[in-house]
C-alpha cells in the first residue's frame, strides 16, 4: 500500500482477522477519531495504525470505553490506564 492510499473495509476486516462489525462498532464509539463525511470503508494509513494500537489495547483486556479514554488522554493519562490494567491482570493471575 502506497502513503495516501485507501485500504477496504473488506481488506482491513481480512489483513487484522477482524470482523466487519466490529470495526464498524469501532467507527460507531468514534474510536478512529475522524470527520463523519469520510467514508467508514475505507480506511487510511493514520487508521490502520490506530486500529492496531485499538486491538492492542483490547488484547490486554481494555473494554471499549476505556480504550476511547486511552486513546482522548496525554502520555500521563495513557501511563496511568496501562498501569491499572497491569495490575488487574497480575492480580487476575494471583
Amino acid at each position: 500500500m502506497k502513503a495516501g492510499d485507501q485500504v477496504t473495509i473488506d481488506e482491513v476486516s481480512k489483513k487484522f482477522n477482524v470482523a466487519k462489525t466490529t470495526l464498524l462498532s469501532f467507527e460507531k464509539d468514534n474510536l478512529f477519531d475522524r470527520s463523519p463525511e469520510i467514508s467508514v470503508y475505507e480506511y487510511s494509513d493514520k487508521e490502520i495504525e490506530r486500529l492496531s494500537l485499538i486491538l492492542s489495547l483490547k488484547k490486554i483486556g481494555l473494554k471499549k470505553e476505556k480504550i476511547g479514554e486511552y486513546l482522548k488522554q496525554n502520555e500521563i493519562g495513557r501511563q496511568q490506564i496501562l498501569t491499572k490494567q497491569r495490575q488487574l491482570i497480575l492480580d487476575d493471575i494471583h
